[in-house]
């Protein structure tokens, strides 16, 4: 599982479909830009969650349960399909905590908690 909130972590997505890695791009250059390069010490922003397989989710929930959600009762802003050229599928969900700070969960959809594919 990755956490992403800042340009210069984006190679650690590199082995990511190319569709996904633009997808994530755009998320993380509107939060450096909108909120700054420091977003993460003034609690502002958001961060991106990029999940790669089953074994991370255990890792999301910890995550997200430091911020108040629950997966079973959360509402998502969105969630959409990333259909890549190579056959795979993500989804990609933004979930707000308030006015200033946001979460989006990228993941194959595979893995995507249940409650968040009604969403789609």
């Amino acid at each position: 599982m990755y956490r992403i909130n800042k340009i210069h972590q984006l190679p650690q997505i590199l082995d990511m479909p190319n569709e996904v890695q633009q997808v994530i791009t755009e998320t993380v250059l509107i939060l450096e830009t909108e909120y700054g390069p420091h977003l993460a010490n003034n609690g502002f922003g958001g961060f991106v969650v990029v999940l790669s397989s089953k074994e991370d989710l255990p890792s999301l929930q910890q995550l997200l349960s430091e911020f108040f959600i629950d997966l079973e009762k959360v509402i998502p802003e969105y969630v959409e399909s990333v259909v890549c050229s190579d056959g795979q599928i993500f989804t990609n969900t933004l979930i707000l905590c308030g006015s200033d700070f946001s979460i989006v969960i990228i993941s194959p959809l595979s893995i995507t908690h249940e409650k968040l594919k009604e969403y789609m």
